[in-house]
């Protein structure tokens, strides 16, 4: 997952560089930005196999650990009621 996350970070780099180039032609910034967006596409799948685990695995302890933590994050925090609602109805 990291070198994915390096690799779309660096091709950006690139990109932006590449595109300040007259020498470098639109269907190359497609092409490049297509094979950015395939990175992207592995990187969601991976995050959402994560998910998935999480989703099925926690128990309530460990969402309750998590709220803790994310407790010092004022924008995690205010979606935890909404995931342990979630959480509740899947686990019914």
């Amino acid at each position: 997952m990291v070198n994915i996350m390096n690799k779309i970070i660096e091709d950006k780099v690139q990109f932006r560089i590449e595109s300040l180039s007259p020498s470098i032609t639109s269907e190359r910034l497609l092409t490049y930005q297509s094979e950015i967006q395939e990175l992207q596409r592995q990187l969601l799948k991976i995050k959402l196999s994560c998910r998935e685990q999480v989703m099925t695995t926690f128990t309530d302890e460990q969402w309750d650990n998590f709220a803790f933590i994310v407790s010092d994050n004022p924008k995690l925090a205010s979606l935890m009621p909404q995931v342990k609602t979630v959480y509740s109805e899947l686990m019914q």
